[in-house]
């Protein structure tokens, strides 16, 4: 269990620097092709480690007779923020800008 946490504390820390990183960039209009690949790269590699120490967390968490909800309920939120978030994010680059879309992506990493 500590250890899940310690994995999913890293990868959340890496995932919001990596948004932070690519909000600077591109607020200050240096972002590069390369860039967007490699920040790309890193925040895949964070998730495939991020998802596994989530989903590992359930157990622990719930007393095994509301697994089934529990699992459910973690599905129905993973699914509302696959719609909301690219919507939210579209407003945000459609009123501030891209780069605060980034920052406020950062933002949402913080818990």
């Amino acid at each position: 269990s500590r250890n899940r946490r310690v994995v999913m504390f890293i990868t959340q820390t890496s995932m919001a620097i990596i948004a932070i990183i690519l909000g600077y960039l591109t607020l200050n209009e240096t972002i590069t092709l390369w860039h967007i690949y490699t920040l790309t790269a890193l925040q895949a590699i964070a998730q495939a480690f991020d998802l596994p120490a989530r989903q590992a967390m359930t157990p622990n968490l719930v007393p095994i007779e509301q697994l089934p909800n529990a699992f459910s309920m973690t599905s129905i939120a993973f699914q509302t923020g696959s719609i909301a978030g690219p919507a939210l994010s579209g407003l945000t680059i459609a009123y501030w800008g891209l780069s605060y879309a980034y920052f406020l992506n950062a933002f949402s990493f913080l818990r």
